[in-house]
């Protein structure tokens, strides 16, 4: 698939955060590594238009079907001069609206990185968020 001088960017997947992409030798099929706060890194693949998306791999299916984990909530703020900031919030599982809970903040921000809804096997936001649970 060829890209036209000018043209804009397309966004072929989407969903979470998607990295390691690779294309078959004939062009036609791609496959990529996909995670989310809620999932470790699985293989999907995708038609090269990014129709047709299937998971591939199911490695960590039996370790997370006996956890709760909540997927992100995102919202947007006011910073330093009226700057706008992307937050995600995660609740702990279980959450009880009810009930008060510790409060953490995560601050990471680029250029070199970011906070992101990927799973991270160095600092893990769900572990976090479920820590007084």
């Amino acid at each position: 698939m060829a890209a036209r001088a000018g043209a804009e960017p397309k966004k072929i997947i989407a969903d979470t955060y998607n990295t390691a992409i690779s294309f078959s030798a004939d062009g036609n099929t791609l496959v990529f590594e996909r995670t989310s706060l809620t999932t470790p890194a699985e293989l999907f693949a995708a038609s090269s238009d990014g129709s047709n998306v299937r998971q591939l791999t199911h490695q960590n299916e039996p370790i997370l079907a006996g956890l709760e984990m909540n997927a992100p909530e995102t919202f947007w703020f006011d910073g330093a001069e009226g700057t706008k900031v992307q937050a995600m919030l995660i609740r702990p599982p279980k959450f009880d609206a009810t009930k008060k809970y510790p409060l953490l903040v995560l601050l990471h921000g680029g250029p070199q990185t970011m906070w992101g809804n990927s799973w991270g096997y160095r600092w893990n936001a769900q572990v976090f968020a479920a820590a007084d649970t």
